[in-house]
């Protein structure tokens, strides 16, 4: 019985580790990585960089709007931070930003395409101009982002590229579903792309996410904006730990943990029976 028990403490429980440590995923350190983020200046793309920041990366911050809010919540971290207002769908502008952020940074290690342009309208209700915005917003410039920066990680045989997708690209959406549903074609094809050509050095991870909206489209109810900044920072969390870990794929359940009916209160014309129900379950 002895030496039973001298036996598994010294061969079986060491071997049974061992075996425990192999089958984890390999974990990426983060302390040092630039990581470009688009949509960086309020909402998700904003709680990814703070986390990230936290993580010791080097931030670029890349919207269309300007981003000192986020610029601001970045200094107590003291990483090094650029930001840069650019349209993401013009492509002369993404080739600038590679140039500057070279010079600023050096190579970009992980690039997070989260640019995001909402509408709630069935396609039969948007007009030319909306489908226009929407597409040029929310995957036009998620193809020139990751074909200028892929172009880079490629020749350095190593690199990331994050896609936040969403839950939604398979509502009635119009425009948006359709741009989101997209982006999850596209990052297949990417991944196939690098597979066929052997580039084990360079992975993809499509994200997609719950609803959870902007913080000042919530029908100026506070309580529901403080809730949907929880969850977005906790959706950001999730991302960033896939992203240490490798992931190729991560699906984020409903932000509000409601039927996605429901959801629709981060719309401007929520129902008011649908806000009335949401409020009863967080409470």
């Amino acid at each position: 019985m002895l030496f039973l028990v001298i036996f598994c403490s010294t061969v079986v429980i060491p071997i049974l580790f061992v075996i425990h440590i192999a089958l984890q995923p390999i974990k990426q350190k983060l302390h040092g990585k630039v990581v470009l983020v688009t949509g960086g200046a309020s909402g998700l793309g904003q709680q990814l960089c703070i986390k990230l920041a936290q993580k010791g990366c080097r931030i670029v911050v890349v919207d269309s709007s300007l981003t000192d809010e986020t610029l601001r919540k970045l200094k107590p971290y003291h990483v090094k931070v650029r930001s840069y207002q650019v349209d993401g769908s013009n492509e002369e502008e993404v080739l600038s930003l590679k140039e500057k952020v070279i010079n600023d940074f050096g190579a970009v290690d992980i690039l997070i395409n989260n640019f995001c342009c909402t509408s709630n309208k069935p396609i039969m209700q948007q007009s030319k101009e909306e489908v226009d915005r929407l597409t040029q917003n929310g995957i036009v410039d998620v193809m020139f982002m990751t074909k200028c920066f892929l172009h880079e990680m490629i020749n350095r045989g190593r690199g990331q590229i994050v896609s936040i997708s969403s839950m939604l690209e398979n509502s009635d959406f119009g425009s948006y579903s359709i741009c989101k549903s997209a982006m999850t074609g596209f990052m297949l094809g990417i991944a196939n792309y690098l597979e066929n050509r052997k580039l084990q050095g360079i992975r993809t991870m499509n994200v997609t996410d719950g609803v959870v909206g902007n913080q000042n489209e919530l029908s100026g109810d506070e309580k529901l904006k403080r809730y949907a900044l929880i969850k977005t920072e906790e959706n950001a969390d999730a991302i960033v730990d896939a992203i240490i870990s490798n992931k190729s794929s991560l699906s984020l359940k409903n932000s509000f943990d409601i039927k996605t009916e429901y959801s629709r209160i981060w719309c401007h014309n929520s129902n008011k029976n649908d806000l009335m129900v949401f409020k009863k379950m967080i409470q």
